[in-house]
């Protein structure tokens, strides 16, 4: 079975954790009755943290398990009991014997598989032996004191000469805009034409309008599709991404201002 090979972490544990509760009722001689959020959680993969939405997450992958299970014909039908709180919810199960076996004995070998892997991936290495630090007296000996005697005068003049260089070459790139703004300084602006700015607004403002046009039909499609859905597992990536295209539109609505801002600072005093 090579399905089995390609179920991702989170799915292969919620299979196997639906199939561990069914094999335990079956055992017993009785037909399997499992919870859809089990108090005890066997593989913490399923729910890492206790909270309402990570209850729903964790009873939302046993359900989507168990659907998996029925196309595979080891679960021949699915029977939801509801009783008071969603959590609280059963599922009375009827088996096909011969195929749940046959599926639990491949979730049992790849479980093996997977846990080989583990243990393989995560063994530490044997340390490698440390390089030996090369140590040498003489380097010590290297002071400014011993540079001022041992060096020629020709070296220290070209030492200084290149100091002077990199000093004038500095000073001029200084004067570039970009680098005074990088420092804080302000660039000398730039005149600019009454027609030009307006038409420089009027491209600004087109831009902005579609922009803000684009983004706030995401947002209501973001916001249907959070509707749409039942559980709040599924919901809540809609409403993170509302959530991400309102802050992107907060950001549009600065931009836009600072923007208009400094094409108008542009304009001739009159």
């Amino acid at each position: 079975m090579g399905w089995v090979e390609e179920l991702t972490e989170e799915n292969f544990y919620a299979i196997y954790d639906v199939a561990l509760d069914i094999r335990a009722d079956v055992q017993l001689g009785q037909s399997p009755n499992i919870p859809m959020v089990p108090s005890l959680v066997k593989f913490p993969i399923l729910m890492p943290a206790d909270g309402i939405n990570m209850r729903d997450r964790y009873g939302n992958l046993r359900w989507k398990a168990m659907k998996f299970l029925e196309s595979k014909g080891a679960i021949r039908k699915i029977d939801i009991q509801q009783h008071g709180h969603r959590w609280d919810t059963r599922a009375a199960l009827e088996l096909s014997a011969e195929a749940f076996n046959e599926i639990f004995a491949t979730l049992e070998s790849e479980l093996h598989h997977r846990t080989v892997r583990e243990k393989m991936v995560t063994e530490t290495p044997k340390p490698m032996e440390k390089e030996k630090r090369l140590e040498s007296p003489e380097f010590d000996k290297i002071t400014l004191l011993w540079l001022v005697h041992h060096l020629p005068l020709k070296l220290w003049t070209s030492a200084v000469g290149v100091v002077v260089i990199v000093f004038v070459a500095g000073v001029q790139v200084g004067q570039v805009s970009v680098v005074r703004e990088l420092l804080g300084k302000p660039a000398p602006q730039a005149k600019i034409e009454p027609t030009v700015l307006t038409d420089r607004i009027d491209r600004l403002t087109e831009s902005y309008s579609k922009s803000i046009a684009q983004i706030t039909a995401q947002i209501v499609s973001e916001e249907q599709a959070a509707g749409k859905v039942f559980y709040s597992t599924e919901q809540q990536p809609h409403v993170d991404a509302a959530n991400r295209l309102r802050a992107l539109l907060d950001n549009e609505h600065k931009k836009y201002r600072e923007a208009i801002s400094e094409l108008r600072a542009l304009q001739p005093a009159r």
